[in-house]
C-alpha cells in the first residue's frame, strides 16, 4: 500500500523556476525553483519541527540566527555594527569582515552527511523517517521528472532547520581552528559574515571556508563574497592593498543583510539605499495614489515604507 501508484504521487512536488535575470535568458544556475510540495508531505515532516527548533533554540551554534524562532536579521546586524564600532571606534583597530555567498546552497545539501548530523538530535527511527521521506521525492517539471539526491526542498516545513544544521559544522570549525572568536561568526542561514583581525587569519579562514565548501558538496561563490576592511574614522590607511584576496574581492562597502556596510560605518550608502528604494516603490504606487482613499494609502506605508525604515533606524 506504501508504494502503491496513489501514495506515491503524495511525493511528487512540481516546480517553478524563477528567472533571476529577466527578461534576459539565464545560465541554468541563475534560475531560483520554488517547490511546491503535497500537503500530505508538510503534514508527514511536522511531526519533526518541535524537536528541530528545540536544537536550533537551545543548542544550535549561538551566531546562527535564520530561521530560529525569536530571532531575526536584526539580530545579527546589531551584533554586527557592534562589533565594528568596537573595533574601530573604542580600540581604534582595524577589522577585516568576509561576507560569504554560496552558490545554490539549499540545492547543495548531500543526503548522507544531513542524515549523519542529524543523529542526536533525532532518533534513528526519526532519522529513517525523514530519509525515506526523501528517496520517494521527486521532482516534476512539464512532462519532465526526476527524483533529486541532493539539496534540501524549499518550501518544507523542516528544511530550514536541516540546512541551519547541515552547515554548522562550518561555524564551529571556523572557531575551533582558531581563526576568530565565536562571537565573531554571524550566520544568517547560508549568509555568513566572518570577522577577523590579522591578513594572515583574512587567508586562513578563507582557505578553510572553500575547502569545507568543496568537502560538504557546497561552492564559495566568490565573485559575490567579499572582504570589507574597516578602519577607524580618523584614518586613510588600509592594510590591504590589493583588489582581492584569494579571488575574493575586497570592497569599500557591502551589502549585509539588506544593510549597507561600508569602511566607516557611516550612514551615506543606506540612506541613498532608502532614498532610491522608496522613489521605486513611490514610482510603482503613483498610478493608484491620486484614486485610492487615505486609510489605504496610509496601509501602504506602514507595509512598504514604514517598516523598512523602522529597521534602518534600529539598526544603526
Amino acid at each position: 500500500m506504501i508504494n502503491s501508484p496513489e501514495n506515491n504521487n503524495h511525493f511528487v512536488s512540481r516546480i517553478i523556476p524563477l528567472n533571476n535575470d529577466h527578461p534576459n535568458v539565464p545560465r541554468f544556475d541563475r534560475f531560483r525553483p520554488i517547490i511546491v510540495n503535497s500537503p500530505l508531505i508538510k503534514l508527514l515532516e511536522g511531526r519533526f519541527l518541535e524537536k528541530l527548533n528545540e536544537y536550533l533554540v537551545k543548542k544550535m551554534f549561538p551566531g546562527q540566527v535564520g530561521f530560529v524562532p525569536g530571532c531575526g536579521v536584526l539580530m545579527n546586524l546589531t551584533r554586527a555594527v557592534e562589533i565594528i564600532q568596537t573595533e574601530t571606534v573604542q580600540k581604534g583597530n582595524h577589522i577585516f569582515a568576509i561576507f560569504v555567498d554560496f552558490a545554490n546552497a539549499y540545492n547543495s545539501v548531500k543526503h548522507d552527511l544531513l542524515f549523519s548530523r542529524l543523529k542526536g538530535i533525532l532518533s534513528d527511527c526519526e532519522i529513517d523517517f525523514v530519509r525515506a521521506i526523501y528517496s520517494r521525492n521527486r521532482i516534476k517539471l512539464g512532462r519532465f521528472e526526476i527524483r533529486p539526491n541532493v539539496g534540501v526542498a524549499q518550501g518544507s516545513l523542516i528544511s530550514p532547520s536541516l540546512f541551519d544544521i547541515y552547515i554548522e559544522g562550518l561555524l564551529k570549525g571556523i572557531v575551533e581552528q582558531g581563526y576568530t572568536d565565536s562571537d565573531r561568526v554571524l550566520a544568517y542561514a547560508d549568509d555568513l559574515l566572518v570577522f577577523v583581525r590579522g591578513y594572515n587569519k583574512l587567508r586562513d579562514t578563507i582557505n578553510y571556508i572553500e575547502e569545507w565548501s568543496q568537502n560538504n558538496g557546497m561552492k564559495l561563490n566568490k565573485s559575490k563574497s567579499a572582504i570589507v576592511e574597516f578602519t577607524p574614522r580618523r584614518t586613510r590607511k588600509l592594510f590591504i592593498k590589493s583588489e582581492s584576496v584569494l579571488g575574493v574581492p575586497v570592497l569599500p562597502k557591502y551589502k549585509y543583510l539588506g544593510l549597507w556596510l561600508n569602511r566607516k560605518i557611516t550612514l551615506d550608502d543606506q540612506l541613498e539605499h532608502i532614498w532610491k528604494k522608496t522613489n521605486f516603490i513611490a514610482l510603482k504606487l503613483s498610478p493608484l495614489l491620486h484614486r485610492v482613499l487615505l486609510d489605504y494609502r496610509r496601509n501602504l506605508w506602514r507595509s512598504l515604507l514604514n517598516l523598512y525604515l523602522n529597521l534602518f533606524c534600529q539598526c544603526i
